[in-house]
């Protein structure tokens, strides 16, 4: 069964209590397992994602684009 991790900070975190998703159709389908992050996990990412925001904010047109553009190819492919 795959389990999913948090993803914080560009890396993939291996920490977290695992919470099972249950296929609701079917009680005995279960789709992964899911890492939930703690208030260490949760605070690294909120303090990620306000750096990530910032940088985001002082990079220019072309750069943000050339950003979408290669998540929209992952998102694709």
């Amino acid at each position: 069964m795959e389990r999913l991790r948090n993803f914080v900070g560009g890396e993939w975190l291996d920490q977290g209590v695992d919470s099972t998703d249950i296929n609701p159709s079917d009680v005995k389908d279960v789709i992964a397992e899911y890492a939930q992050a703690d208030s260490k996990v949760t605070a690294d990412a909120i303090e990620a994602s306000s750096n990530a925001a910032n940088k985001w904010g002082t990079s220019n047109v072309q750069e943000r684009a050339d950003i979408l553009d290669s998540i929209g190819d992952e998102i694709l492919n």
